[in-house]
């Protein structure tokens, strides 16, 4: 039960970095240290903020069954790892040109996110 309270606080830690940073787009790997990319794609769908954000999943993990989980879950794109410079480029093109996409102004700069996960950081391990 811990575990699963762990989890979901976790999960809804990176729900609220993802609302103060107020991603137009979103570059997911699947193997990630707490939570796997599948998750995190998934609680993303779910928030009705974030249903539409495009989602380039870009991972070592790149069978067939994965690619086809991570569309089922929402994601837009997928290139497996390594992947060319030129593919990914491709791809935002792609986003950054397609119906109803666009950049939205920001309430915190990048330095300001940066501090806060900077002092996140130092309060965990404190």
């Amino acid at each position: 039960m811990r575990e699963i309270k762990e989890r979901l606080f976790q999960e809804e830690k990176e729900r609220e970095r993802m609302v103060d940073c107020e991603p137009d787009l979103m570059l997911l790997d699947i193997m990630m240290p707490k939570m796997n990319g599948y998750q995190l794609l998934q609680s993303i769908r779910r928030n009705a903020v974030f249903s539409e954000l495009p989602v380039v999943v870009l991972s070592a993990k790149s069978s067939d069954r994965d690619r086809e989980y991570a569309a089922r879950l929402g994601a837009n794109h997928f290139l497996a790892k390594p992947y060319r410079m030129e593919e990914l480029i491709e791809v935002l093109q792609g986003i950054a040109h397609a119906p109803g996409f666009r950049v939205r102004p920001k309430k915190l700069t990048m330095r300001e996110i940066k501090e806060r996960l900077f002092q996140e950081e130092k309060e965990r391990r404190e």
